[in-house]
């Protein structure tokens, strides 16, 4: 494995975010995936149960940007969330404008 492959760059990523069925993707300019939001649904419940981001995008806030996502596709389409994994759970906890969209 060359040197340096699995260190994150300094380069600014254009990203684009992508709702599919049960997952957010998010890709870079060349298709490239970079990061991903995966959910299940009942019925009008999202439940997110992993968010992952490449090493080469690590700590750029695209996690988190996933998970913003995800709350503007919810509201966007009248559903309610409820974040199982950490990362998303810590996400929820931390915004108190995700609340509206926090399932009961």
């Amino acid at each position: 494995m060359p040197y340096g492959i699995n260190k994150p760059s300094k380069e600014v990523l254009t990203k684009t975010y992508k709702l599919e069925e049960n997952r957010i993707l998010a890709t870079d300019e060349y298709g490239t995936e970079l990061g991903e939001l995966n959910f299940t649904q009942n019925g009008d419940e999202w439940i997110i149960t992993h968010v992952g981001v490449s090493i080469a995008a690590r700590r750029r806030g695209l996690g988190g940007t996933l998970v913003e996502k995800a709350v503007q596709y919810a509201r966007d389409r009248h559903k309610k969330i409820t974040p199982l994994c950490s990362f998303a759970v810590s996400e929820f906890a931390n915004n108190p404008s995700y609340k509206s969209v926090l399932a009961e």
